[in-house]
């Protein structure tokens, strides 16, 4: 089944997209990392945590942090919880088959799920979407003679806004309505073209008078 390309990130509540600089037992001290942190941390708060290591040297290593959010208008994140959630496409291709193969009660959870997911592509349209992703090294090794300290952190942010097309929403209320209140597919015979934008959809296969799948048949793109 052809579908739009669809991915969803957790969606999470986060004080920033980037990796965070801090050290666990700084931040569980209430982020007092100057005086509190320790050597492996010394790049992040303070130099002179290299000298603490007394005669013995001292090697700390603060495992590689990474952290992957997604921020969008909360009616946004709804939707696109929703159709993951609701599992749409799943239902309707499910449907599809169940109708075209004589059972015709498959029409209300068909109606439903286009319906539904028309809804929440009208949510998602035309808002903005902000992901973003950091990741965070850090390490050291304190001497009293000589010390030193590596830190490394890289942050990307990516702002776009999918947009769902005029055609694929006007296509599923084709469908929708096709189907709505239907006691049966109608025949081959009957004109169930949607034409939008110079393109012509079949509702119905002209060769089979089986009911097409309109996942196959959309083209919008979203990436979350």
């Amino acid at each position: 089944m052809k579908k739009l390309a669809f991915s969803l990130l957790c969606l999470a509540a986060a004080p920033s997209l980037m990796a965070a600089d801090m050290e666990t037992r700084a931040l569980s001290m209430g982020s007092t990392g100057t005086a509190s942190a320790t050597p492996g941390a010394a790049a992040l708060y303070n130099p002179a945590l290299l000298g603490l290591a007394g005669q013995k040297p001292k090697t700390q290593v603060i495992l590689p942090s990474i952290s992957v959010m997604l921020a969008a208008d909360k009616d946004a994140q709804d939707a696109y919880q929703n159709m993951d959630d609701e599992d749409y496409f799943g239902n309707i291709e499910q449907s599809v088959s169940d109708i075209n193969a004589g059972d015709f009660s498959a029409a209300d959870v068909f109606v439903d799920n286009t319906r539904g997911l028309n809804e929440e592509f009208g949510n998602v349209s035309g808002e903005p979407l902000n992901a973003g992703a950091g990741a965070l090294f850090a390490g050291a090794s304190a001497n009293s003679t000589l010390g030193f300290s590596v830190y490394a952190k890289a942050d990307a942010l990516v702002e776009f806004t999918p947009t769902i097309s005029d055609c694929d929403r006007g296509l599923l209320d084709e469908y929708t309505n096709l189907i709505d209140g239907a006691s049966s597919l109608p025949a081959p015979s009957q004109s169930t073209e949607f034409e939008c934008d110079g393109q012509t959809f079949d509702l119905i296969d002209t060769g089979t008078g089986d009911l097409n799948d309109p996942g196959d048949q959309l083209s919008s793109e979203i990436f979350v």
